[in-house]
């Protein structure tokens, strides 16, 4: 991802306040290009903006046929006239979108997710001289557009599975039905790749995402670990899957705490269970990584890297570990 030097970030009382600095902008890059392409972000952020694009397009102080539209992202299955599709919605705040869409000046994004679509758009956005502007906001999340936290910097158009977050905050857009559980979306690469991006947050909503790293900084001390997880073993339904999420944290009396995430798969997991499971352990989740913990709380050992090497001497299998204690990372 290339670095955007001018940074610059302005902090109002109100987001109404927003308005005018988000039309300066877009005639400012008008003024600047030849019928430049600017992206449009959906979502109640730009709700205000909308409506005033609309008025200034109407009453003739911005020509819509001096720019060319698109959007960052769309459901899958939504065609631009379907209720609740991100190109419907636009359409409803500014009116003036739609005339757009009619003449073939605003570019929708492909809503069936075909791989050769998503290709095709890419290289339409680039014959139209790639885009000049981008309107983006940030989710209750953290996601932008519809890459979640954890999305890749370098991606293009791409489908995408919706967060619970993100649905639940679509919800009472779709009422009765359920809201979509897969979109397309403009990727972070697309995103940064425009000449300038102008992000918007409003609200206390949004206020856990820009605090400079949301709810992770509030976690105490200098280390951590995460774990994202393939399920090999541990599939199943109900809350065992919950407490199946690692890092998986055991109390190892005086050694204090040890976190441990492992990936990989010990073909002895069932063995050593039903052996620890004599001695009356209960398991907490349904996953063999807790067969390593249980091994390194009955061991004899006195150093915690000596209870791990212990432990795994005992299993067997292919694996990778990474652990986590009071002290050091192992």
């Amino acid at each position: 991802m290339q670095a955007h030097p001018n940074l610059d970030v302005r902090v109002l009382d109100a987001a109404d306040q927003a308005v005018p600095l988000l039309l300066a902008e877009l005639r400012h890059v008008i003024a600047a290009h030849d019928r430049p392409l600017i992206s449009f972000a959906t979502g109640g952020t730009f709700a205000a903006f909308f409506r005033s694009l609309d008025t200034e397009i109407k009453e003739g102080r911005v020509d819509s046929s001096s720019f060319v539209g698109t959007h960052l992202d769309e459901y899958i299955a939504f065609e631009p006239n379907r209720r609740g599709g991100m190109v419907h919605e636009l359409t409803l705040r500014c009116p003036a979108l739609r005339d757009m869409l009619a003449r073939g000046s605003f570019l929708p994004v492909p809503c069936h997710g075909a791989e050769g679509s998503l290709r095709a758009h890419e290289e339409r956005l680039q014959r139209a001289g790639g885009i000049k502007l981008q309107f983006a906001g940030i989710g209750r999340n953290g996601h932008v557009a519809f890459n979640e936290p954890g999305a890749k910097f370098d991606e293009g158009f791409h489908v995408t599975f919706l967060a619970d977050t993100t649905r639940a905050d679509a919800a009472p857009t779709f009422v009765p039905d359920e809201p979509p559980r897969r979109a397309v979306t403009a990727g972070l690469g697309s995103i940064t790749g425009a000449d300038r991006v102008v992000m918007c947050a409003f609200g206390k909503g949004k206020a856990d995402a820009n605090d400079g790293g949301g709810p992770l900084h509030r976690l105490v001390g200098p280390a951590a670990i995460g774990h994202t997880r393939y399920a090999t073993s541990g599939k199943g339904e109900g809350p065992a899957p919950i407490r199946n999420i690692q890092p998986l944290w055991t109390d190892l009396d005086e050694t204090g705490g040890f976190a441990l995430a492992h990936n990989g798969n010990l073909t002895n997991a069932n063995n050593l269970k039903a052996a620890l499971r004599a001695e009356g352990r209960r398991f907490q989740s349904t996953v063999d990584t807790e067969v390593i913990l249980d091994l390194m709380a009955r061991s004899r050992e006195r150093r915690l890297a000596s209870r791990l090497i212990d432990a795994l001497n005992q299993v067997v299998g292919a694996y990778s570990i990474v652990g986590l204690s009071a002290k050091k990372l192992i």
